[in-house]
Order: C-alpha cells, then structure tokens, then sequence
C-alpha cells in the first residue's frame, strides 16, 4: 500500500490560524485610544478658542467709556465647567469608541456604530459650541455678534467635518478596500476641519480615530501569503 500523499499546506512551513478580523479589531482600537491621546495636547487651543476668539464669559464696555471696545473676562475658575462639558465628551467618544471597535464582533455591525458615535460627537461638540456663545458671550456693545463669531471661528471647519460625516455615511454601502478608503477620506477630512480650526481639535480629533477605526473594520485581510503559496503548490501538483 503507497504512503498517503504528505499534505503540501504543511510541508515546511507552520500555518497558523487565527480570527480573520483580530488584526482590524485591534488596529482599530488602537487608532481610537491614540487620537483619543493626542487629542489631549490640543487641550490648550481649546481655551484659546473659547476664550480669546468666541469670547464665552466676555463682554465690551460701552462706548464712550474708558476700554471701550475691549474684551474683558472671567476669571479661570469660570471656565471650569467649560472643561468638565468638553471633557465628558472627550471620554464618553473614545470609551464606546474603544469598546465598539474592539468588541463589536461583526464588522458590519461596528462600523455603523462607529459612524453613528462620529455623528453623535460631532452634533455634540458643535451644539455645545453654538449654544454656548450665544449664551455666553455679551456682545450688546461688540463689534460683531455672538452668531457672527461663532460663524467666522467654527463655520468653515463646521462645514468641513459635516462633509467628512457625509462620506463616512457612504462608505457603509460597501465593504473591503473600498469602504476602507472612502472611511479613510472621512477621517482626513476631520482632520483638515481641525487645521482650519485648533481649538476643535481636543473635540473631534477623537472623531476622526472614530472614522479611522470604521476604516479598519471595513478591511478584511486575506490569505497569509504563506498560505496563498502553498495553497498554488498544491493546486498545481493536482493538475500535474
């Protein structure tokens, strides 16, 4: 009786078998916590905006008094609750971020919950900015008002992150590399909305790790190359 035929998948080499998504899962993850981190030194641009470009807490002395014109405003104490909001935010978008990208077992299934949460953090963080400076700001002897502050300060990035949530959404309507591409595109574009404007960054760079990690589960990686050579060997020794 002739040997059986040594198996060619595992003549000289180890296969080694593991979930076919581990990988996106964990790059996901990953992607959420260290915009989540980064976001942290952008805390600073932050107040700046608050402060000194939409004025929250702040008000001008009327005309024809001493200073008129000038922004005066609260003391740092004041914008603590400014921090806590803002802060709450910031960690409620990388938490669930975090366990929807890791735990999340169907890919499908993550990806929607990582746009919605984008979505979600995104209207958040920029209804909390609107409403805000429209209650914050005294602007009865101001050049421009509450509303055209916030316009000319978050408007454009506004905009810009509004688009980047748009494409995101489409990406849903495919799967594998093109879904990981146009997730990918949405990411940058939140990206490109916190260079127009710093001061959102501690809010949506954690958004754009969001879209990075949707962009991750989107991918579905394939046969280890190792496996696609010997997967060949075989077929060709059958066809011989």
């Amino acid at each position: 009786m002739d040997a059986a035929p040594a198996d060619p998948l595992r003549v000289g080499s180890t296969v080694t078998r593991r979930a076919p998504d581990a990988d996106a899962r964990g790059l996901a993850v990953a992607a959420v916590l260290v915009s989540a981190l980064c976001a942290v030194a952008l805390g600073a641009f932050t107040v700046w905006l608050v402060r000194e470009v939409l004025h929250m807490g702040c008000g001008t002395y009327p005309p024809g008094t001493e200073g008129a014109g000038t922004w005066t405003c609260a003391d740092g104490i004041g914008y603590i609750s400014v921090a806590a909001a803002l802060g709450a935010l910031w960690l409620m978008t990388s938490l669930v971020g975090a366990l929807l990208a890791g735990l999340v077992r169907p890919a499908l299934t993550a990806r929607i919950g990582l746009v919605v949460l984008a979505f979600a953090g995104t209207g958040a963080v920029l209804a909390w900015f609107w409403s805000n400076t429209l209650l914050l700001v005294r602007d009865e002897h101001a050049p421009l008002s509450a509303t055209q502050l916030w316009m000319q300060a978050v408007g454009p990035a506004a905009g810009v992150a509004a688009s980047g949530l748009l494409v995101a959404a489409a990406s849903l309507w495919w799967r594998g590399r093109t879904a990981a591409t146009v997730c990918a595109a949405a990411a940058g574009l939140m990206v490109v909305a916190i260079v127009l404007q710093p001061g959102l960054g501690f809010s949506l760079l954690p958004v754009a790790g969001l879209l990075a990690a949707a962009s991750a589960r989107s991918w579905r990686p394939g046969m280890p190359r190792r496996d696609r050579t010997a997967a060949a060997s075989a077929d060709s020794s059958s066809a011989g």
